[in-house]
């Protein structure tokens, strides 16, 4: 993955996406560029960190 920033009519901008467990703590994250669509980081995201049982 390069660089996360991207375009955005305000300027340079980033988005945070973030994998939680059950009680909102979070497992991991992937840094994407604005105009990047959500469905990149939910195949990443899903891909990284397992859930113990």
């Amino acid at each position: 993955m390069g660089e996360a920033l991207g375009r955005k009519q305000g300027g340079f901008s980033t988005k945070l996406h973030l994998r939680t467990e059950g009680g909102g703590k979070p497992i991991t994250a992937v840094v994407t560029a604005v105009e990047r669509h959500e469905q990149f980081a939910l195949d990443v995201l899903m891909d990284k960190g397992a859930v113990r049982r």
